[in-house]
């Protein structure tokens, strides 16, 4: 069994919980659930069984370096489809500093609504988080959410939230944009990757067509992707089917492969491709 992988197969490999071990540069996880950067000080990563079954993910995400806080954001991008846990919404230690922090820029700002949002969005995370292991709330961490009473900055926080309305308005139009740009130029090879704002994967050739490539960097045979996508039109059952170091969950307005959400127009515009190559 391959147990050496580059760092993006090894945190794919790890999601996908097949094996009990595996290795790259500056990262390693064993015993199928633990992961790990740069050694045993930092365990990264771990896999929790709840009560009711459910598996999920407590992600450490202090991040000590910049390449460490690649790390974070690689395993958080691979565990999309499990309930991630970070230890920052979490930590009764770390989530207090944040208050604490927060507090005090709040006693500064002149737009106050951020810094309200900033702590009500942390305490309530950090509420859902406790009630999940069945833990009790820190008092002091109860007792500084007195600070970020809404009703105080009553006056403030109107005025603020008009603005932001159509600030938002047009951050969505720009980012509706910018996705489209970046989407045609990964089929124009101008990127080989494509930050997943809206959850979504994209799929093309490679230049010399022989291998079919996603946009989060990961690279399957044409060979393969012809199966599958053969199966796909005759309707057959992919569920569990294995592509590469891959299994295929379903197909219904994406198709889902491992953490994938590959966009369904970008299957069927690679497949009618791959349906023209001889292999």
């Amino acid at each position: 069994m391959k147990k050496s992988f580059n760092k993006t197969e090894l945190f794919h490999k790890f999601a996908e919980r097949s094996q009990e071990s595996g290795k790259s540069h500056g990262v390693f996880f064993e015993n199928t659930n633990k992961i790990y950067s740069y050694g045993y000080h930092y365990l990264l990563g771990e896999f929790k069984t709840l009560e009711n079954g459910e598996v999920i993910i407590i992600i450490d995400n202090r991040g000590y370096s910049n390449s460490t806080s690649k790390h974070i954001s690689e395993l958080q991008s691979a565990t999309r489809q499990y309930k991630q846990v970070f230890t920052r919404q979490y930590d009764n230690y770390l989530v207090l500093n944040q208050l604490q922090e927060l507090r005090t820029l709040l006693s500064k700002a002149r737009k106050p609504q951020n810094f309200l949002d900033s702590a009500n969005r942390l305490y309530n995370t950090y509420k859902e988080n406790c009630e999940l292991f069945n833990r009790p709330l820190n008092q002091n961490i109860i007792d500084i959410m007195v600070y970020f009473n809404y009703d105080s900055y009553k006056e403030v926080i109107e005025k603020y939230a008009k603005a932001e309305k159509l600030r938002k308005q047009k951050q969505l139009e720009d980012a509706k944009i910018k996705d489209a740009e970046q989407i045609a130029k990964f089929y124009n090879y101008e990127i080989d990757y494509i930050y997943r704002n809206n959850g979504v994967d994209y799929v093309r050739l490679n230049l010399d067509k022989t291998s079919v490539e996603t946009s989060q960097r990961v690279v399957v045979s044409i060979k393969e992707a012809k199966l599958l996508y053969k199966m796909i039109l005759n309707a057959e059952n992919i569920h569990g089917h294995r592509i590469s170091n891959y299994i295929v969950d379903s197909i219904n307005g994406v198709l889902k492969v491992g953490c994938h959400n590959i966009a369904i127009e970008s299957v069927h515009k690679v497949g009618q491709q791959l349906l023209l190559l001889d292999c």
